[in-house]
């Protein structure tokens, strides 16, 4: 019976480890992504975007093919990765347009986060001068690590119940509006041939550890 539960428990932790590692690979992934892309030479015109561009006469695939469409099941996942890649410019550009337009359109929110970013930054260059340690109040003395930590928790529920509904709110608009976007979208209709960046977006993928299907390119 003890060995049972020895085996169970060896099983749990290398479950754990897996998990772990696999979390930490797609955070390497997203970040070699983030890091590699050209994000102001990837950024598509209205035209594009829109569907709305005028297709050259040589380009017989992308004349035949309509802007938008509704992808057949089949297609729908090698699509989405597709676009995703493709817009991903600017996606990030409306995103990041709706959360500074919900920032500036509640005073609160941005006191909030100024008012943290404040504290944080006043603590840090304080220490960093040697006059805030060692810190004493009402008798008790604080140490570094536990202010920085009582800090990080106060900041996380500050963000939570200021910010988080706000962040909440622009990451679902976001993904509505880049998943619709994505799926009507047809990659046919646009020069997508651009193979420089697609050899990039899918290396970088590659490299973190994620494999990714090249369906894709023959949507």
């Amino acid at each position: 019976m003890e060995e049972e539960d020895k085996n169970k428990m060896e099983t749990m932790t290398t479950n754990n480890n897996s998990n772990v590692s696999r979390l930490r690979n797609y955070s390497k992934t997203a970040y070699n992504v983030m890091k590699s892309r050209d994000w102001k030479g990837t950024l598509r015109g209205p035209q594009v975007f829109f569907g709305i561009t005028e297709t050259s006469s040589s380009d017989q695939v992308s004349s035949e093919a309509k802007h938008w469409n509704v992808p057949k099941g089949s297609e729908i996942g090698p699509r989405l990765t597709k676009n995703c890649g493709f817009f991903a410019t600017n996606y990030a550009l409306f995103s990041s347009a709706l959360m500074v337009y919900e920032i500036l359109s509640d005073w609160t929110i941005m006191l909030w986060i100024f008012g943290v970013f404040g504290i944080w930054t006043f603590v840090l260059r304080a220490a960093a001068a040697g006059s805030l340690f060692p810190l004493e109040v009402a008798g008790f003395m604080i140490e570094k690590r536990v202010l920085y930590l009582t800090m990080s928790l106060c900041t996380a529920i500050i963000l939570a119940v200021y910010v988080g509904s706000t962040f909440l709110f622009v990451t679902g608009c976001t993904c509505v509006v880049s998943g619709i976007h994505s799926t009507f979208r047809n990659p046919l209709a646009y020069k997508s041939h651009d193979s420089l960046e697609t050899e990039s977006f899918t290396g970088s993928i590659e490299t973190g550890g994620v494999e990714m299907s090249s369906a894709g390119d023959n949507i």
